[in-house]
């Protein structure tokens, strides 16, 4: 049978209302004190209760008013204060000089020479020029 063909008073809605559970007292300060002891160990002391009631109305949801013993307080910055003592100049250098090209004017260098994948090097008056007909690396 489908849903769609039932009357309007068959549905999966839970209608009725949900009971409230039983508390026990004593379970409930022993579970409240392992709460705090947890807390203690992790630091976080705000989150400690006073009572049974503070912890029942935490444990069941209930909303419950913090005590904030934390108030805002804004940092407010330090005044610089200004050293005079320190010189400092009020001129702007100008604009740098371009540097001179640097070309080779040397005899060192004879040639360039392919050694392996096309890999350009500089040859030299002392080496060998069986080393780049090898294209082996040196």
């Amino acid at each position: 049978m489908s849903y769609q063909l039932l009357p309007a008073y068959y549905t999966t809605a839970n209608t009725r209302k949900k009971k409230k559970p039983k508390i026990n007292k004593d379970k409930m300060l022993i579970e409240m004190k392992k709460h705090n002891k947890d807390m203690r160990r992790i630091r976080a002391f705000s989150c400690q209760f006073d009572t049974v009631e503070e912890y029942i109305s935490y444990r069941f949801g209930n909303k419950k008013i913090r005590k904030n013993n934390n108030e805002f307080k804004p940092h407010v910055p330090e005044e610089r204060v200004v050293k005079s003592d320190i010189k400092t100049s009020n001129t702007v250098p100008g604009a740098c000089p371009v540097r001179p090209k640097r070309e080779y004017t040397g005899d060192y260098i004879v040639g360039i020479a392919t050694m392996h994948k096309s890999n350009s090097v500089p040859v030299g008056r002392k080496t060998d020029p069986k080393e780049f007909a090898t294209m082996r690396r040196g």
